[in-house]
């Protein structure tokens, strides 16, 4: 890992990242919770650089996914969606893969993380059904780990490959970028495909 001082950049954005790094952990903790996909990625991109520290990066993303999981999976067991209007929503949704989360729960909860803003209403949806939370639990789990270290890691390896890249890219925003557009770009043909084939 670079330390931060020796990684040339023209970016005061970074530079008080780096300076407010326990902001930056309790900002990962929140995002994790509402968002996910592009907070990962950028964290996986900036420890890879040295402005992050690796070990309390990976557990603000550990930490707020897991918390953040398991809100969404309360918000739905809460939910009564014969009833309410989120859960009709929910059930409109999310309805036609109640068979997939009921038969096969960890592979339904880890490749629905690959498909952008559709993995919350999945993990609410497995509330509503009332999945044992033990399993879930353990499901669930076993899929963030999975995803954070795809994620985090093509982040990190995009991050890396800056390094490489610094005299063709000036800026370290402009690295980042290139890579979340290329990231998310990956995300929505994934995310197509799968919805297409209905997981």
């Amino acid at each position: 890992m670079i330390p931060f001082h020796h990684f040339h950049v023209d970016s005061l954005v970074l530079y008080y990242v780096a300076f407010w790094k326990p902001v930056a952990y309790a900002v990962i903790f929140l995002a994790m919770i509402f968002e996910g996909e592009i907070f990962l990625f950028t964290a996986g991109f900036l420890a890879s650089r040295g402005i992050l520290d690796s070990a309390p990066t990976l557990l603000a993303l550990f930490i707020g996914v897991i918390f953040g999981d398991w809100l969404w999976y309360a918000l739905g067991y809460k939910v009564n969606h014969s009833e309410d209007r989120f859960g009709r929503w929910l059930v409109k949704a999310t309805g036609q893969f109640d068979e997939h989360l009921l038969q096969s729960p960890l592979r339904t909860l880890f490749i629905s993380k690959f498909i952008y803003g559709f993995h919350h209403f999945i993990l609410a949806r497995a509330g509503v059904l009332k999945l044992r939370f033990s399993e879930f639990v353990k499901d669930d789990l076993i899929a963030n780990i999975a995803w954070i270290f795809i994620i985090g890691g093509l982040g990190y390896l995009s991050g890396a490959w800056f390094g490489s890249a610094k005299h063709y890219l000036r800026f370290a925003e402009q690295a980042l970028l290139v890579s979340l557009l290329l990231f998310l770009g990956l995300q929505v043909f994934i995310g197509k495909y799968k919805l297409k084939q209905k997981l």
